[in-house]
């Protein structure tokens, strides 16, 4: 089993791969670079949003939904 990690030269995580053809993507707000969703690749396709997060004025992490859109 192994894990790799992708990373912007900045050295931001964009994608973890694993064994099993296990992919997923982070992607960020710019310009502030805070997370904002977690989704599954297959086929260089994003198939399905795993987590969504969301922030209030002030930048700070006010929600998070999984798949199925429950707040958590």
């Amino acid at each position: 089993h192994y894990l790799h990690f992708s990373r912007t030269e900045e050295g931001t995580l964009t994608d973890i791969s694993a064994t099993g053809n296990v992919h997923v993507h982070l992607q960020y707000e710019h310009p502030l670079g805070r997370l904002t969703s977690v989704k599954r690749i297959v086929n260089k396709e994003a198939v399905e949003t795993l987590a969504r997060y969301h922030y209030d004025d002030n930048g700070q992490l006010s929600d998070v939904y999984n798949r199925n859109g429950d707040s958590i």
